[in-house]
């Protein structure tokens, strides 16, 4: 009697809606029904399975997986990114993979149980080991969390349940050095792309190698279009020459030379490569577009409008003016994003639709997955320069866009974003616009005006209110005399080096009024000179109490008035008391 074995059978759960490069291992959450196949190498997974290495499927799982797999797949025919589902199946792995190296059943019934221990052991990586972040801790469970409750209809989701919050994303503060460090920095990054797209040319990459960029800061690139220099040989070296034979130095000089003489784009990509990077860096910095946007725009013919500082980019279709602007760019801008342009025509056949056509020698990745700008990145290693992402540079232009225009509405339409996007995300408080705003506010809620005496008024009314505790004698408020002014509940001082002047100067011109007076008769009464001189010496040692700066301007001051150097306001008056006393 023969009993016939089969396998189980498993639906498909791989998703090939997705673009996948020619080495790319094709997303499947068939690994996920078998214990350990979320942890291992995505190229060697599907091998293991079907060489028996992970043992057989977990059929318990399998309704999960399949409920699981129906969400990502909807959400990906409703258009959601190829890259977001790449991303979620990347966490759901770790999800599974920590269930497996722990023992823990993951199945629809257990699901819950299983996610609250793995969140913990998030926040124990997190809070205690140390070996991720809480962002990424917090991250990888909301994912997960959005997933299994979409998947299973759940309203309030399981997050909620577990310690586990976002943690706080304080906005830094950009000081005054702060913001010019880094914008030295930019600057230094933006020098070294436009260096590197002017040095370049097609001439200069079809030439002979090594070829040389020099950088404006006096240091120099040497590219070998990835062969080996040849003192760096060892087969080619003083010291193992004699054990080699002359046939095989013969044989490497003459694959090496064949290679330099190859100037196609077989041997020359990395140049190519390397200057693409650059100008695709340049172009998002200009425009403000999205990395995700701007790799995979196509060559066409553009026209250009002006307007205002900005130049419009529009696409003409077989002679035909298209409706909306393509994209933005800086005046400028234009005549590199020509060159560019023309560069491309130079170098590639008619038939290449890609802006930024990247070469790819072997492995091409899919049209989905945006460069690395690994080229980039290695030489500002080298040179020591601050590498900034595409994301950085786009966050620059749009907090500089907003800082020049105090536009909201127009910087967020030109970053393709919401208002709401544009301040959670983008904008970075600045000192000198809060500076600008506070002083705005000033401005608005507490009006000043120019008043008689020094100081600044702040009853834009005329209607002066006598000061609480009023010393007797003290001259009376009345919008017409300084020495009121000084008395009056209105009255603000100035925190500066020029208000303490004109105070010093004002009590020396009443001190040769008092001096003048003091002859008189009418010794009873206090004089109102006396109560105003008194009035502005409590005013200086006050402000020479308040720090060293401060009592600094007060003994600059005194000096200035020993020196017969007296504020312009009061220095006609006190020369011609000088004269009378």
């Amino acid at each position: 009697m023969w009993i016939s074995i089969s396998k189980p059978y498993i639906p498909d759960l791989g998703f090939p809606a997705i673009a996948y490069g020619t080495h790319q291992a094709p997303l499947d959450l068939r690994i996920l029904l078998y214990s350990g196949g979320a942890a291992a190498e995505r190229h060697k997974v599907a091998n293991l399975i079907e060489n028996g290495f992970l043992g057989p499927p977990l059929l318990e799982r399998l309704e999960l997986v399949e409920k699981l797999h129906d969400m990502l797949t909807s959400d990906l025919v409703k258009g959601l990114s190829p890259i977001t589902i790449i991303n979620r199946v990347y966490w759901l792995r770790i999800f599974y993979g920590w269930c497996d190296s722990q023992n823990i059943q993951i199945t629809l019934a257990t699901v819950e149980n299983s996610y609250l221990l793995w969140v913990e052991s998030l926040i124990h990586r997190s809070r205690v080991i140390n070996d991720i972040k809480e962002m990424t801790a917090y991250r990888h469970a909301k994912g997960v969390d959005h997933m299994i409750s979409k998947a299973l209809g759940l309203s309030l989701g399981l997050l909620r349940k577990t310690r586990l919050s976002a943690p706080n994303k304080r906005k830094r503060i950009l000081g005054t050095q702060a913001d010019k460090q880094n914008l030295e920095d930019l600057f230094k990054f933006g020098s070294l792309l436009s260096d590197i797209i002017s040095a370049l040319t097609v001439d200069t990459i079809k030439g002979p190698l090594p070829i040389e960029i020099h950088i404006r800061n006096g240091d120099k690139l040497q590219e070998w279009c990835q062969q080996i220099p040849l003192e760096n040989l060892k087969t080619l070296r003083e010291g193992s020459r004699g054990s080699q034979r002359k046939s095989e130095v013969k044989q490497i000089l003459s694959s090496r030379a064949a290679w330099e003489a190859d100037t196609s784009l077989r041997t020359r990509y990395p140049l190519v490569n390397l200057r693409i990077e650059a100008e695709l860096l340049t172009f998002i910095s200009q425009t403000s577009i999205n990395l995700s946007q701007a790799f995979k725009l196509e060559r066409g013919n553009f026209r250009y409008q002006t307007d205002g500082d900005e130049v419009k980019v529009f696409r003409v279709f077989k002679g035909r003016r298209s409706g909306e602007a393509d994209f933005r760019i800086f005046k400028e801008y234009r005549t590199f994003f020509k060159s560019y342009l023309n560069w491309v025509d130079d170098l590639f056949p008619k038939d290449e639709k890609r802006l930024f056509p990247f070469v790819y020698r072997a492995k091409i990745p899919s049209y989905i997955k945006a460069p690395h700008f690994s080229a980039i990145v290695s030489r500002c290693n080298r040179l020591g320069v601050r590498y900034f992402k595409s994301a950085a540079l786009r966050k620059t232009r749009i907090n500089w866009m907003l800082r020049r225009s105090q536009d909201l509405d127009l910087t967020a339409e030109i970053a393709q974003h919401t208002q709401e996007t544009l301040i959670r995300v983008y904008e970075e408080p600045h000192h000198q616009i809060a500076a600008s705003e506070i002083s705005r506010f000033h401005r608005l809620t507490d009006p000043s005006i120019s008043p008689p005496g020094p100081g600044v008024c702040i009853d834009d009314r005329r209607m002066p209110e006598v000061i609480k505790n009023m010393p007797p004698g003290a001259p009376l408020p009345d919008c017409i005399s300084p020495a009121g002014c000084l008395f009056c509940d209105f009255h603000r001082d100035i925190e500066d080096a020029d208000y303490i002047w004109s105070l010093a100067s004002y009590r020396y011109c009443k001190t040769l009024e008092l001096r003048r007076a003091s002859g008189s008769d009418n010794i009873e009464n206090i004089h109102p000179a006396e109560v105003l001189i008194q009035r502005i010496t409590s005013k200086l040692q006050y402000f020479e109490a308040i720090n060293t700066t401060f009592a600094r301007w007060v003994q600059e001051a005194s000096y200035r008035i020993r020196e017969g150097h007296f504020h312009p306001a009061f220095d006609g008056f006190i020369q011609l008391m000088e004269q009378r006393v």
